[in-house]
């Protein structure tokens, strides 16, 4: 109220106590309610503070580097809004308008790559990883970032149980460095990407082996993980935000060391220290990132709570978790929609709300139903290869501005004859950059198509189904069991009527979720094996589109469902250097492939019509690719026929299953 009356409209003396009559109370009263309202409704938001940034920049009242700086700060906020990139299209246009600006771009495309992962475009996040690790390497003192190991681990990582050996060895490959980052900070400053990375590793890494319960592993990580923490707390170069972000993945570390070790007052010292930091650090400057972390912090506590059997501590910790998330989205769940869903039938089970427990898991179904139809069809969209286009498109529009520019100087200066050299220099070149572009096609294709078999092989629905045959059944059998025995001992006819319609619900549940587990895993494992079969299709056909090539392609489902996911990521990677072969020096029409079981081996077979060539790998420049492919083939214990001729070549490799 005192500062309201310091405005300068109502200086004067009846603003203070014992002026004010009633006329001016009710004034001054609808006054401050209209101010209230205006407040209210002028409360700023994401977007409308990029709009005020970008008029302040627009109107001069904002430098360039205060610009980019507070443009991170929004975009951190912002990370799942669908307009972002093109909001930072001023951003962009400043980042390379001086070299000085550099450090910016690398931020740019990690912005990007961020803003991909909010928002379910994991194809896109690769490639902009890539683009910002070419702006880094492009620094004089560059550090590798560990962004492609930390994105890899993420990837295999989505479920605890799955690719433990593959994740592990991403770590193992990466140790040697992540124990020299204390001793290179210590000489050099280093990018604060590269320290929150190596962090991130070190957490997955300390939840995979504290899982294995390998006790030395944790506290060595843990260790290092402090090490490089305390040389992050010396460096000037990072701000407070930064600090904390990095604080806050080591409190997760320390976690998974209480945990190894079972000490159950350390966990949860460190799980309320961890949602304590994050709450204050939200207070200061709230951002996607933040929430999503105190999403995990909370889904531990809640686990944590359960296994100690504190299920009203568990619902108290649930209940937050789904105000946040039920703020941020129209549907009251949100992404992770299913496991809070999950969490609350076992929470209602273990209260005996068994009839909510039911209604919540059918609404699981449900909303994973939904989730699963979705990420499928961004799967297929292909958006990584979407992305790669895009880039292209956008180059090839500079380089015709570049080219017309040019025009006038190359037609007065040219003559016939370099005019008729030229033309033949550059159809030479126009059949090696088609062949180029195919080639690196090919190999994109067949990367997305290695990640969607991989991510297949994990798939939710198959790994839903698993939980619910291994842990809510076994949940509910003891529900069953349990009001069983009360049925045996109750002697009032009123109570025992109600036991036994619980008694009914809990089977005819049970009964349900277990139908539902075999579905899932069922389905899920013949979406894997129709999976590789249209990347198969896929990785031909686009390494070969067109009406040039007559292709044939026929894979047998049945021979693959005893061959192991790594076995199809070699098949695929053997089509895909055959096929490089093709375009490279085959000049065939007609190509073949066949897949198929016979005499208990599975049989890969490649034919074309093109002029062969030298298998002999010292002889010809085709070697390399087809000692690869002896190298998969050696390694699945399996053996390579190669027969050639002018008039095509047949490949015809075969595996023991």
């Amino acid at each position: 109220m005192q500062e309201y009356c310091s405005v300068s409209t109502f200086r004067d003396r009846s603003c203070r106590p014992g002026f004010i009559n009633g006329k001016q109370a009710i004034l001054f009263l609808i006054g401050f309610l209209l101010f209230w309202i205006n407040s209210f409704g002028q409360k700023n938001t994401p977007a409308r503070e990029w709009e005020s940034l970008l008029s302040d920049y627009v109107s001069k009242s904002v430098h360039d580097t205060v610009y980019l700086r507070k443009a991170e700060v929004l975009a951190g906020q912002s990370l799942k809004e669908p307009q972002l990139k093109q909001r930072l299209a001023t951003f962009r246009k400043i980042a390379w308008s001086k070299e000085s600006y550099h450090p910016y771009r690398a931020s740019y495309y990690g912005i990007l790559a961020n803003h991909s992962i909010a928002i379910h475009q994991e194809g896109f996040s690769i490639y902009y990883l890539q683009k910002q690790e070419e702006e880094l390497k492009k620094s004089v003192d560059y550090v590798n970032s560990l962004s492609e190991p930390r994105l890899l681990l993420a990837i295999y990582g989505r479920d605890e149980q799955s690719n433990i050996d593959k994740r592990l060895g991403i770590f193992q490959d990466n140790l040697p460095f992540l124990k020299s980052l204390p001793g290179l900070l210590k000489k050099q400053q280093v990018h604060y990407l590269t320290c929150f990375n190596a962090m991130t590793i070190l957490n997955h890494a300390a939840q995979i082996y504290a899982k294995k319960e390998d006790s030395l592993k944790v506290l060595a990580i843990c260790n290092l993980s402090e090490g490089i923490f305390r040389e992050i707390e010396k460096d000037a170069g990072f701000n407070k935000i930064r600090r904390q972000q990095c604080r806050l993945l080591l409190y997760m570390t320390e976690h998974a060391r209480a945990k190894v070790l079972k000490d159950t007052r350390q966990q949860w010292t460190v799980l309320h220290d961890a949602e304590t930091f994050v709450r204050a650090m939200q207070t200061e400057s709230p951002s996607a990132w933040l929430r999503a972390f105190e999403r995990a912090v909370l889904t531990k506590m809640i686990d944590f709570n359960i296994k100690q059997n504190q299920i009203d501590s568990g619902r108290y910790y649930f209940n937050i978790l789904k105000g946040q998330v039920a703020s941020e989205s129209k549907n009251a769940f949100g992404d992770g929609a299913t496991k809070y869903l999950l969490y609350s039938s076992i929470l209602n089970a273990k209260e005996n709300n068994y009839r909510s427990a039911y209604d919540t898991l059918l609404k699981a179904y449900e909303i994973n139903d939904s989730i699963i139809a979705t990420k499928t069809a961004d799967i297929h969209n292909n958006m990584y290869a979407n992305m790669v286009a895009e880039q292209r498109a956008e180059q090839l529009v500079t380089a015709e501005i570049e080219k017309g520019n040019r025009n006038i100087v190359i037609f007065v200066i040219s003559t016939l004859l370099i005019v008729a050299v030229a033309s033949l220099i550059l159809r030479q070149k126009a059949r090696d950059a088609k062949m180029k572009r195919q080639i690196e096609d090919l190999n994109n294709t067949t990367q997305i198509q290695i990640a969607e078999l991989e991510a297949k092989a994990n798939t939710v629905q198959k790994k839903l189904g698993m939980e619910l045959h291994d842990g809510i059944s076994g949940n509910l059998v003891h529900i069953c069991n349990h009001l069983a025995t009360e049925l045996m001992g109750e002697n009032d006819p009123e109570k025992r009527d109600r036991l036994q319609q619980l008694s009914d619900l809990a089977k005819k549940t049970y009964i349900a979720t277990r139908e539902k587990s075999h579905e899932w895993y069922t389905q899920g494992t013949e979406d894997e094996l129709d999976a590789f079969s249209k990347s198969v299709e896929k990785i031909v056909s686009n390494a070969l589109a067109g009406d040039k090539y007559e292709k044939q392609i026929e894979v047998d489902h049945l021979s693959l469902e005893k061959v192991s996911p790594l076995t199809r990521v070699h098949l695929l990677r053997i089509i895909q250097e055959a096929m490089a072969n093709i375009i490279k020096h085959a000049r065939a029409s007609k190509i073949k492939l066949f897949i198929y079981e016979e005499d208990h081996s599975l049989t890969l077979q490649i034919t074309d019509d093109g002029r062969g060539f030298d298998t002999n790998p010292k002889t010809n420049t085709k070697g390399v690719g087809l000692q690869s492919i002896r190298n998969r083939i050696q390694e699945m214990n399996g053996s390579l026929d190669i027969v050639t001729s002018p008039k095509g070549t047949e490949l015809l490799c075969i595996i023991p299953i």
